[in-house]
């Protein structure tokens, strides 16, 4: 029987303990979902990750339509997760590094942090232009999306990247680098 789809806490802590500093109440919501903000594990099921940051869009961006909610609460994590310590790890390479170097790293580092998730390699299809292919078991593009143009911020690239979504069918994805 293969291994449930795991987690890295850190992406936990980035988001729900850092950027969003939880309320009693989102705290209690979040705990009834599966994760404490007071007891914090090494890894959880994706599953309560993806319940998880559906409370979170529905109590910060829930006027919002759910892909641009996402996507705000992707860019919020940027924020958050740069302040753990595996985040202030990696926010010293992402300054001096290529936007196309870390674009083309993108598959290795969120297999790290998600045990089910499957990007192949990126494509180059034109000068500041990368395509990238998702395999996701819980997909939430939006939320990818405005993790890549967040963290955009944080290379030395002179335009932030946008992101556009293509080809979103059941566990896949494309989505579009340009600057």
């Amino acid at each position: 029987m293969p291994e449930p789809a795991t987690i890295e806490a850190a992406l936990f802590e980035g988001m729900f303990v850092r950027a969003m500093r939880p309320d009693a109440s989102f705290a209690a919501e979040l705990k009834e979902l599966g994760f404490d903000v007071n007891r914090i594990q090494s890894r959880y099921p994706v599953e309560v990750w993806r319940k998880a940051l559906e409370a979170a869009r529905r109590r910060l961006f829930g006027e919002r339509p759910e892909e641009r909610g996402y996507r705000a609460l992707g860019d919020l994590f940027v924020e958050g997760y740069f302040q753990t310590i595996i985040g202030k790890i990696l926010s010293v390479p992402l300054s001096l590094v290529s936007a196309e170097r870390i674009i083309q790293r993108m598959p290795k580092t969120w297999q790290t942090a998600r045990s089910d998730i499957r990007i192949e390699p990126p494509v180059q299809e034109a000068p500041q232009r990368w395509r990238v292919r998702f395999h996701d078991s819980n997909p939430l593009p939006g939320f990818f999306a405005g993790i890549i143009e967040g963290a955009s911020r944080r290379t030395r690239m002179r335009k932030q990247a946008t992101v556009d979504i293509e080809r979103h069918e059941g566990q896949g994805f494309d989505l579009v680098i340009h600057w």
